[in-house]
């Protein structure tokens, strides 16, 4: 695993360019080397018993990293004890819809964040093809929590988005 430490300082700033400089330029052997073993970490910002999520500073800097880097799934460790995903959907959300899931436990993903989650998961395996990577070997173990009819249809769907 390769810990990335992020201060709160650049949680705040979400200054993402030069993690975003070093996923966009890995390829080949070193996208390889880093394929699934990358964690982000916050460790100004945790704070016991409080989620990491819970940190607006964290949302906003994942927003942006995710933004800058779609196939930053790829280079996440999968691990649902890292909350690569989970991580993901709290940092899509804005923030009326990030209250209302803190609220209330029955509350929907917004449809923009299926979407969205969708998108980096393709670019993920996009990514894992260019790498000559099997891209269910990349993206299988990141869904392996959502119930089977919602893996099915994520790769089913990554299946279509991968031949056209």
């Amino acid at each position: 695993m390769r810990r990335v430490d992020v201060t709160a300082a650049q949680a705040e700033a979400a200054d993402v360019q030069s993690l975003i400089t070093f996923f966009a330029n890995a390829m080949g052997e070193t996208a390889r080397e880093l394929r699934a073993t990358v964690f982000i970490a916050f460790p100004e910002c945790e704070v016991d018993g409080i989620r990491l999520w819970d940190d607006r500073r964290v949302r906003v800097f994942l927003r942006a990293l995710h933004a800058g880097v779609p196939h930053l799934f790829y280079f996440l460790d999968s691990s649902a004890d890292f909350g690569a995903i989970e991580g993901f959907a709290w940092a899509s959300l804005n923030e009326t819809e990030f209250q209302t899931a803190c609220s209330d436990a029955g509350a929907t993903t917004p449809d923009h964040v299926v979407e969205a989650l969708f998108e980096h998961l393709t670019a993920a395996a996009k990514h894992a093809t260019r790498n000559g990577d099997d891209w269910r070997v990349v993206i299988g173990p990141l869904i392996e929590s959502f119930s089977p009819e919602h893996r099915d249809g994520i790769v089913s769907a990554i299946n279509i988005a991968m031949s056209a």
